[in-house]
């Protein structure tokens, strides 16, 4: 077993560098382009989160109007109503022999 320490050549230790450094601009440069991924990701996130907020408001709106709309003809038409019930129930009712 040698206790020395081997003796690397200035023109290797050289090359050595200069491949680490390569490599070390290489991963900057890649860690660079993945943060601006995740910040746009964590934008596209945070939009999605309003649009998805925005679309629940609606549909509770839509959902709202449509009840009023509803109770509106039943209290108007309640003959269009009671036509409406009775095709249901007619859909909903076994089938005649």
């Amino acid at each position: 077993m040698n206790i020395k320490a081997e003796v690397i050549p200035q023109d290797s230790v050289i090359e050595q560098v200069k491949t680490l450094s390569l490599q070390n601009n290489t991963l900057e440069t890649e860690t660079e382009v993945l943060e601006r991924k995740l910040e746009a990701i964590k934008a596209s996130l945070a939009e999605n989160e309003t649009l998805k907020k925005t679309n629940e408001e609606l549909l509770a709106e839509t959902l709202r109007l449509f009840d009023e709309e509803w109770t509106r003809r039943a209290d108007f038409f309640p003959d269009i109503r009671l036509e409406i019930l009775t095709s249901s129930a007619a859909l909903n009712a076994p089938p005649k022999k």
